[in-house]
Order: C-alpha cells, then sequence, then structure tokens
C-alpha cells in the first residue's frame, strides 16, 4: 500500500484526513478517496510520507493555478460584455444607484 494512491480503485487523488506521528520517523495516516469513498488507515515510512506531502503541495499548487485562471477568464468576459453594453448605451448612472422598493 502506498500514501499516494487509493488500495481500492487506485485513484491519485487521496485526500489526508488525519496524520499521527509514530516517533520513528514514519506516521499513522487516515486518507479518504474521492472517487470510491473508501477510508485508508495504515502506518507509512518517511518516504512514503515524503511522497505524499510532495503530491498533495503540488496538486495543491495547480489548483491555485487553474483558480486563478478562471478568475481572470471571468473578470476579462465580464469587462467584454461591460464594455459592449457601454457601447450601445445599454448602461446608465441610474443602473448604478440605491433602488427603492
Amino acid at each position: 500500500m502506498t500514501a499516494s494512491t487509493c488500495a481500492n480503485c487506485g485513484s491519485a487523488l487521496l485526500q489526508l484526513e488525519a496524520w499521527k506521528e509514530d516517533g520513528g520517523g514514519g506516521m499513522t495516516l487516515r486518507l479518504r478517496c474521492p472517487e470510491c469513498f473508501v477510508r485508508i488507515v495504515g502506518d507509512f515510512d518517511a518516504t512514503q510520507v515524503a511522497r505524499l506531502d510532495r503530491a498533495l503541495s503540488e496538486a495543491r499548487l495547480e489548483m491555485m493555478a487553474l483558480y486563478q485562471a478562471t478568475v481572470c477568464e471571468n473578470i476579462g468576459h465580464e469587462a467584454a460584455l461591460m464594455s459592449r453594453a457601454l457601447e450601445l448605451d445599454l448602461i446608465g448612472a441610474d443602473d448604478f444607484g440605491i433602488r427603492r422598493a
């Protein structure tokens, strides 16, 4: 069993739920697979834990980069829509005022 792949389905998307140091450099980890929903508890040596930590860090960086790209794309799209609406004179000052019931 490795700390970076699910023993049940082989997914590489394991999520760390909890850990406990065992004193000898290794750790007891509780992992969850988001694909088959299996929870895995096992003792892993320092090398396996370091591999999992690296994989989690890389995945976090990838998710942050994808998030930033999505935000930039969405803001660009919104700016293009606003620009077009202004060109067509579809937006006026009263669109930004306080609305009364």
